[in-house]
This record gives C-alpha cells, sequence and structure tokens, in this order.
C-alpha cells in the first residue's frame, strides 16, 4: 500500500491536535483509536501511540565537497517538497 502525508503544524499536546476527539466522556485519536479516561488531562500529554513525526530539519552544507553539498541540496529540496515550499 502507499504511504501519504498529511502536512499540519505539530501539536504539543493530544488537547491541541486536529486529530483529536473529545466530544464524548473521554478523550480519542482519531487516527489509532487510543483513548484516555476523562481525567486524563491531554492539554498537558501526548497519548503513547501518537502517530505525527515532526518534519527533518534541513541539511545546510558549503563544505566545497560536491558529494556532501549535493546530498544536502536533494534532501533540502526533498523538504521544501513535503512543506510545498518553492
Amino acid at each position: 500500500m502507499s504511504k501519504a502525508i498529511l502536512v499540519l503544524n505539530m501539536p504539543k499536546s493530544c488537547g491541541e491536535c486536529k486529530l483529536h476527539n473529545d466530544s464524548y466522556d473521554y478523550h480519542e485519536c482519531i487516527v489509532t483509536g487510543e483513548t484516555q479516561g476523562y481525567k486524563f488531562n491531554t492539554f498537558k500529554n501526548k497519548m503513547g501511540k501518537c502517530p505525527l513525526k515532526e518534519v527533518p530539519e534541513k541539511e545546510y552544507a558549503d563544505t566545497g565537497i560536491v558529494e556532501v553539498d549535493e546530498f544536502a541540496g536533494g534532501w533540502n529540496a526533498c523538504i521544501d517538497e513535503i512543506l510545498g515550499e518553492k
């Protein structure tokens, strides 16, 4: 199965996440289905199986070594494509 990427601002906690459902007496991640009881303070913590990953940082190389500089350029182009930049 192919993979997909959804780009959104990284929340600090489940309570700030757009994939968080708290419309019942419990908190639920709509991606993993993981739930926490009503008293669990999701506004200060992330649930254990959070599928969100930080976008890696860009590489800034100006080493004079062609292979290293080309790798960094390709890496940065990939990050730009994921984020919809350029």
